[in-house]
């Protein structure tokens, strides 16, 4: 969501903590450094409405970062809850100014395959008496697929996955 203005800072996140874990067959430290420098030098610095810190410029092979690339998104995408309530301690209390935030959710509604369901949404303060909640749609279960048997098509593989030049 901050358009184009951190790439340079995301290049720089992605050479100097994803891929020296990921060389050592260390997906989950490279997971984990990765995501808390992302917070610490974007997601903090543009919920804070804050110019991105200049890096110095590096030639990037698209082609090596492309598939790290997608796989970021996917885990981002797959973990956007909890990454959105563990920022949230990040951002600055409405009432006391002072960061100390947390967000709970609890379902109040269960979604089923006729209905949505609801949620509801807290946040609170650790530093004075704020408290906030708000309700959220919980999208319908989809139905299992009726087919058998793959729907992947067409090709073969060889197996191996990533290239391992990390």
């Amino acid at each position: 969501g901050y358009g184009r203005a951190f790439d340079a800072v995301a290049a720089t996140v992605i050479a100097d903590k994803f891929i020296p874990y990921f060389r050592n067959n260390k997906y989950s430290q490279g997971i984990e450094a990765g995501t808390l420098e992302t917070i610490r030098r974007i997601a903090i610095a543009h919920a804070e409405a804050e110019k991105p810190a200049k890096t110095e410029t590096r030639k990037t092979d698209t082609k090596k970062y492309t598939m790290l690339t997608i796989v970021f998104a996917f885990i981002a995408f797959q973990f956007r809850r909890f990454f959105g309530d563990f920022i949230t301690r990040f951002k600055k209390c409405p009432n006391c100014a002072k960061r100390g935030l947390h967000r709970k959710r609890s379902v109040t509604q269960r979604a089923s395959r006729a209905a949505t369901g609801q949620g509801r949404r807290t946040t609170t303060c650790d530093y004075c008496s704020y408290y906030k909640t708000d309700n959220y749609i919980i999208a319908r279960i989809s139905k299992p697929s009726r087919s058998r048997g793959s729907s992947f098509g067409g090709g073969s593989s060889s197996g191996g996955g990533a290239s391992g030049r990390w």
